[in-house]
C-alpha cells in the first residue's frame, strides 16, 4: 500500500510539460497541496516507499469447544439428549393420580411404535375443521358433535 500522492500536470507555452508531485491526504481540499516531493520540467523522479502490506486474506479460526456448542444443531441435540435422558425421572417423580392419569391417555391413544399408520390415518379435513387430529370414522364424529 501506497500514500496517496497529487500528481499536476500542467502545460506553458515556452516551458513545455511540467511535473510536480505532493504528498496529500484523502479528503484535503483541492487548494490544500500537501508536503511538496518534488517538480520540474520534463522527467520529474519521486520516490515513493511503500507504507505497508495488504492483508488479503483472512486468517482461520482455531477450533473452540465453545463455539461448537453454541452452534444452534448441537442445542437441539443436546436439548432433545437432556428430554430422553430426563423424562424417566420426571415420570418417577409424578405423584400416583397424574401417573394413572397419564398411561390412561397413552393406552387411549395406542400403540406408538408404529407412527406411520398414524401419519396414513391422518384426516387434515378433520384436524382443520376442529374435530381432533386422529383418523376417526363417521361414528366418532358423530359422538363428537352430540
Amino acid at each position: 500500500m501506497f500514500p496517496p500522492l497529487r500528481i499536476d500536470i500542467t502545460t506553458t507555452e515556452g516551458e513545455g510539460l511540467g511535473v510536480e508531485a505532493w504528498r496529500t491526504y484523502r479528503g484535503n481540499e483541492w487548494e490544500n497541496k500537501g508536503q511538496r516531493l518534488g517538480g520540474g520540467a520534463g522527467d520529474v523522479v519521486v520516490e515513493v516507499r511503500p507504507l505497508g502490506g495488504k492483508e488479503y486474506y483472512q486468517q482461520r479460526s482455531g477450533f473452540s469447544v465453545l463455539s461448537f456448542l453454541k452452534s444452534p444443531m448441537i442445542l437441539m441435540a443436546l436439548f432433545s439428549l437432556a428430554l430422553i435422558v430426563g423424562m424417566p425421572y420426571l415420570m418417577d417423580n409424578m405423584d400416583e393420580e397424574t401417573k394413572k392419569e397419564f398411561q390412561e391417555i397413552q393406552s387411549k391413544r395406542g400403540p406408538a411404535s408404529d407412527p406411520a399408520s398414524a401419519i396414513q390415518n391422518f384426516d387434515i379435513a378433520g384436524f382443520l375443521a376442529g374435530r381432533g387430529g386422529g383418523g376417526g370414522n363417521a361414528a366418532d364424529d358423530t359422538r363428537r358433535r352430540s
